[in-house]
């Protein structure tokens, strides 16, 4: 891939996040109550952004070499605009709530996946006895 290429490619990678971040924006400013359509506008989001993120890490990992903490740090302001949402919604009891194990850690990876492994290997230990 020639340079030109490599950086049209990797401008529309970033396209990609601009506008994930613009959807999850206009669901941040989300008026009277977060109720069944809304959360599942933000169920589409998180989804996309989920399959989103695997794509620009890949890619990015190609053209840029660049390395997993780089690429975190650039998903970081993301994944805070999820987590704030996230508690926006839950601060209201008149909101459909969103579960708290989709908000991000500080890896950038979503708590449910790392309450996920943590059961995985509970079990593990559980079924060899492993301590």
């Amino acid at each position: 891939m020639n340079e030109k290429s490599k950086t049209l490619f990797k401008d529309n990678l970033e396209l990609g996040l601009t506008s994930i971040s613009n959807l999850i924006e206009i669901l941040s400013k989300f008026e009277n109550e977060f109720g069944e359509v809304a959360h599942k506008g933000f169920s589409l989001v998180y989804d996309l952004y989920s399959y989103y993120t695997s794509i620009y890490k890949s890619n990015m990992e190609r053209l840029e070499s660049a390395l997993t903490p780089t690429i975190t740090k650039k998903l970081d302001p993301l994944n805070e605009k999820i987590n704030k949402v996230i508690d926006l919604v839950n601060s209201d009891d008149k909101n459909l709530k969103i579960h708290n194990g989709l908000k991000f850690d500080e890896s950038g990876t979503p708590i449910y996946k790392n309450q996920e492994i943590s059961k995985i290997k509970n079990l593990t230990s559980s079924m060899y006895n492993i301590n």
